[in-house]
């Protein structure tokens, strides 16, 4: 048997050891690389392709515009047994170019379908069994409502009974309807007179739509919805009576129908839609000021609920999808969440004025449904200059 001496035996563990110390470095300096490239942004033209906490692929782009476009798999879907198929506005948003391929959406002339239009609005007839509006032929002169805003309910009395309209103006059906966002692509898009041409026109959150808007937006308007944070807000909720002339002044732009939610959140909110139904009716006859129905809105909510919309809808969703009751063809202007347009030029929030983003309501997967909807011929989209 060979025998070794101690300093051989010293210089093989020490051998060992240093190869072992290599092999180690080596193997934690892959691990460090491999993780970091499993969670590092696949760089794909202009995008990055991450990996959300569903482990779902989505695209990632820096601009405001296509970072708000983010599509996962699911955001296009297809609803219930409707005759089209999704996957081709999928690969649309995500191939590189996606400003061109949502400009290409647009690109063909739209075609309604009547029979995927016809299959939505029986489906919401399944659940929706209220009307928009409350009135003395569909509520109780005492009756129990809960609030829009999940967390309390409120009893009506006579007082209130006698306020309320004789009936709704949705009772009719509609040929043609145009529902009218704030979205600032409407500035330069001389869409009024377009906008105007509706049988039914019905505008979102009390916007200015005289003077220089007039062009852009139209001035036609048969319901016009109320926000109550507007007459909190620009209005001082009424308390004097230089806030309510000036609250009286900007409800002359509008026609016909002024809708309010009255039973959104609380007390405060119902008391304040009284007063603003005393002053309309001492002050401006030709204005009839009617109260939103909350269980319409439930309804209405639980239909998209199901579809996955889980923040409070917002009001332009909420409008279009009760409009789907009574109106043949829906049109829609100044959707668009969006801080630059389909040609990437920047895009204001309101077309009348500039303000802060909110993030209360889910507006870029609303727009998603939206957009849905257009493709599959159930309402228009106009999202360019008319």
């Amino acid at each position: 048997m060979m025998k070794y001496s101690s300093g051989l035996w010293t210089k093989i563990l020490f051998s060992v050891t240093l190869g072992i110390s290599v092999i180690s470095v080596i193997y934690l300096w892959l691990k460090i690389t491999i993780h970091s490239y499993n969670n590092m942004p696949i760089q794909h033209g202009v995008y990055s392709l991450e990996t959300d906490s569903l482990g779902v692929l989505v695209k990632k782009r820096p601009t405001n515009l296509s970072s708000n476009l983010r599509r996962t798999n699911a955001t296009i879907r297809t609803h219930a047994k409707l005759e089209y198929t999704p996957t081709a506005a999928e690969s649309m948003w995500m191939s590189n170019e996606s400003n061109r391929d949502v400009s290409s959406i647009f690109r063909n002339p739209w075609k309604q379908n009547v029979s995927n239009l016809e299959k939505m609005r029986s489906d919401l007839k399944e659940i929706v069994h209220t009307e928009l509006f409350l009135n003395r032929r569909n509520v109780k002169k005492s009756q129990k409502f809960k609030y829009m805003i999940p967390g309390g309910s409120l009893t009506t009395n006579l007082r209130f009974y006698k306020l309320m309209q004789e009936y709704s103006p949705e009772q009719t059906v509609y040929k043609r309807c145009s529902i009218v966002g704030n979205g600032g692509i409407l500035n330069g898009s001389k869409c009024g007179s377009e906008i105007d041409k509706a049988d039914f026109v019905i505008r979102c959150n009390a916007p200015p739509i005289i003077g220089q808007f007039i062009e852009d937006a139209g001035v036609k308007s048969n319901i016009t919805t109320l926000n109550p944070s507007i007459v909190i807000k620009r209005f001082g909720s009424l308390r004097t009576g230089s806030q309510q002339s000036k609250f009286i002044n900007k409800m002359k732009e509008y026609n016909n129908y002024i809708w309010f939610p009255s039973f959104s959140s609380g007390l405060g909110i119902y008391n304040l839609a009284i007063k603003v139904n005393n002053l309309l009716n001492g002050k401006l006859k030709s204005i009839k000021f009617v109260h939103g129905n909350p269980n319409h809105f439930h309804e209405i909510r639980s239909y998209w609920l199901n579809k996955g919309l889980k923040n409070m809808l917002s009001t332009g969703i909420y409008i279009t999808t009760s409009s789907l009751l009574f109106c043949d063809e829906i049109h829609l202007y100044g959707f668009w969440p969006f801080s630059t347009d389909i040609h990437n030029r920047p895009a204001a929030y309101h077309y009348y004025e500039d303000m802060k983003r909110t993030t209360y309501h889910a507006f870029n997967q609303e727009f998603d449904e939206l957009l849905n909807l257009h493709i599959n011929g159930v309402l228009q989209l106009h999202v360019k200059d008319c």
